[in-house]
């Protein structure tokens, strides 16, 4: 438990910090808001055959015969067989009380120095957070991601928790931020922030860890490169798998009390995030 810990506590010196469009502050900023805040709990999912070591009856022997007869048609490379249920590796109501929690720590943990954080309260009367892009019941979905030459590839069940009052928001499928014209600007003009910041959150079961696939945050402002949009001036990230609780096959399914024991850790990583924060303010760009 004592190692577990220590490698959780360990990320708060790995943020990476980012300017994608080589932006400036306009102005020196003293007020924020934090304007969405965007969570995924997932684990991978292995596939149902003769071979997974799961045992599940028909669904498994049809998964494997389903293979084994494409492979004997000469059709190679084709995943057919299912994939075990998302919520018998990950209970929908550990994704709840996680998510909950992860929101929580983010409203008392991500605090800039010396600046002003908008409460809660205001952000939640803003018409723009119960816009149709915007999910506030959770829901789940799938992914594969491929693991390249020497690596095989991973497949994920994942569940996209709404966190009060921002619902989930998914980001853009494309590698880089092109701001946000929608939610950003509005939260800051009912808070009356100058800067909004935006969190993505991916906390992922391997079997082998409880890890943060991605802990992605957004420091927007108002930029002359995007009327009407807020762009992102800064783009602070955590290294994939630098937070992580070590799980075995006998507690790999224990999500929530791997979470409780990541907590620590990942509430002193956004407390760093916002010394960092400051210090980027302070050099303006």
């Amino acid at each position: 438990m004592a190692s577990a810990l220590a490698s959780a506590g360990d990320a708060k010196d790995q943020w990476r910090k980012d300017n994608l469009y080589n932006a400036k502050l306009q102005e020196p900023v003293s007020t924020m808001v934090v304007s969405g805040v965007n969570i995924r709990l997932g684990t991978v999912l292995e596939r149902l055959t003769l071979l997974s070591g799961e045992g599940h009856g028909g669904k498994k022997a049809a998964g494997a015969a389903m293979a084994l007869g494409l492979t004997l048609l000469g059709v190679g490379g084709v995943d057919t067989a299912s994939r075990e249920p998302l919520a018998e590796q990950f209970l929908e109501d550990d994704a709840r009380r996680i998510g909950n929690e992860i929101g929580e720590s983010i409203q008392q943990h991500l605090v800039v120095p010396g600046v002003a954080m908008a409460p809660l309260e205001q952000v939640g009367s803003v018409d723009a957070l119960r816009g149709q892009k915007i999910a506030h019941v959770i829901s789940n979905d799938t992914m594969t991601v491929k693991g390249g030459r020497f690596k095989a590839d991973r497949y994920y069940g994942y569940y996209m928790v709404p966190v009060a009052p921002y619902g989930y928001r998914a980001r853009p499928k494309i590698n880089f931020s092109i701001g946000d014209g929608e939610v950003s600007p509005a939260v800051r003009a009912a808070t009356g922030a100058q800067a909004a910041i935006n969190v993505d959150v991916f906390l992922v079961n391997t079997r082998k860890a409880l890890q943060v696939q991605e802990l992605r945050v957004e420091v927007l402002t108002p930029q002359m490169i995007g009327r009407g949009r807020d762009t992102p001036v800064f783009v602070f990230e955590l290294p994939e798998g630098s937070l992580a609780i070590p799980v075995t096959s006998d507690t790999h399914k224990d999500n929530y009390v791997a979470w409780q024991q990541m907590r620590p850790g990942f509430e002193s990583a956004l407390a760093d995030l916002g010394s960092q924060i400051r210090m980027a303010l302070d050099k303006g760009r």
